[in-house]
C-alpha cells in the first residue's frame, strides 16, 4: 500500500548496515595493519635506554653509563637471542658534488635482523667489523635517493661521512612500516663501534636492543635483564622498553575505538531505519 515507504525504509537499512559492516572492517583492518608493522619490528623485544625514567629527579645527573659491555652481558644469558647495541648522531655527509645533512646510526650485526629491515644488494656487518672498527655505510632509501639520484651502483662507492670516509658494502630495501623513520633525511648506517669511537670518541652507547627467544615470556626476560644491568650499575640509571606491552597497548586502543565507532554506526543505522 505504501510501495515508496517501504522502499525508502529498505533503502535506510541497506545503508545503515553497509555502514556498519564497513565501520567495523575499517577498524579491524587498520588494528591489522599497524600490529602487522609492530610485528616487523619484533614482539619479542626489548629496547633498554641509558638515563633514569622520565619524570626521576636523579636525570640530572645523568652520566652516560650504559656500554656494550652491558649489552655482552645481556647477551650471554641463555633467554636472548641476539643484541644490538644502538649510537647515533648527525653528519653533514659528502660524495662528489653532493652534501647533504644525514643520520648515522651505529648498530650492531644482528639489528637488521631485529628490526625486520631486508637487505636489497651488497652485505650486512660481520662480528669482524664490528670489532675492527670498520669504516663501512650501508644506505637506506633517502640516502639511495640523495647521493645516486640517477640510478647508480653505490656499492663499493666512498662517502665522507662528516671527517670519515666510508665504503658503502650495502642497501637497504626501502621500508613501508607505519613506525620506521617518518623523514626524508638520509640515514647512514655504521658499526656501532666505528661511530661510537671514531666518530664520537666515547665509550658509552645509547641503548641497545634485545631479541628475546620465542619460547621465553617478554615480561619474564624484562625483569631478568632489569635486575642484571641494575646488579652491574648499582643503581636503575636505564629504562627498559618492552615491545610486547606496546602491542597489547595498542590492540586494546583500537579495539576500545572500533568497539566506539562501530557502536556509533548502530545507533545512526537505528535512527535512518526510524
Amino acid at each position: 500500500a505504501h510501495k515508496m515507504r517501504t522502499l525508502l525504509t529498505m533503502l535506510g537499512i541497506i545503508i545503515g548496515i553497509a555502514s556498519v559492516v564497513s565501520v567495523v572492517g575499517l577498524g579491524q583492518g587498520s588494528q591489522q595493519k599497524i600490529l602487522s608493522d609492530i610485528s616487523s619490528l619484533g614482539t619479542n623485544t626489548l629496547t633498554v635506554r641509558d638515563g633514569y625514567r622520565f619524570g626521576d629527579p636523579r636525570r640530572r645527573y645523568h652520566d652516560n653509563n650504559l656500554t656494550d659491555d652491558d649489552a655482552n652481558a645481556v647477551a650471554e644469558q641463555p633467554y636472548v637471542e641476539s643484541v644490538s647495541p644502538q649510537v647515533g648522531t648527525s653528519v653533514t655527509s659528502r660524495y662528489k658534488n653532493t652534501e647533504v645533512s644525514a643520520n648515522v646510526s651505529g648498530v650492531g650485526s644482528g639489528y637488521f635482523a631485529v628490526t625486520g629491515q631486508k637487505i636489497k644488494s651488497g652485505q650486512n656487518f660481520s662480528n669482524d667489523d664490528i670489532k675492527n672498527m670498520t669504516q663501512d655505510i650501508i644506505l637506506d632509501d633517502n640516502a639511495v635517493k640523495s647521493y645516486f639520484p640517477n640510478g647508480e651502483n653505490p656499492l663499493g662507492e666512498v662517502i665522507l661521512v662528516g671527517s670519515i670516509p666510508a665504503r658503502v658494502v650495502g642497501v637497504l630495501q626501502k621500508s613501508d612500516q607505519a613506525f620506521g623513520p617518518s623523514s626524508d633525511t638520509p640515514t647512514l648506517y655504521m658499526p656501532y663501534s666505528t661511530v661510537m669511537r671514531k666518530m664520537l670518541g666515547k665509550d658509552n652507547v645509547d641503548a641497545f636492543v634485545v631479541l628475546i627467544k620465542d619460547s621465553i615470556s617478554t615480561s619474564a626476560a624484562e625483569a631478568a635483564v632489569t635486575d642484571l644491568i641494575e646488579q652491574r650499575h648499582g643503581t636503575d640509571d636505564f629504562r627498559v622498553q618492552n615491545s610486547d606491552s606496546i602491542r597489547q597497548t595498542i590492540e586494546s586502543t583500537t579495539s576500545t575505538m572500533t568497539l566506539l565507532i562501530s557502536s556509533i554506526a548502530i545507533r545512526s543505522e537505528e535512527h535512518t531505519s526510524e
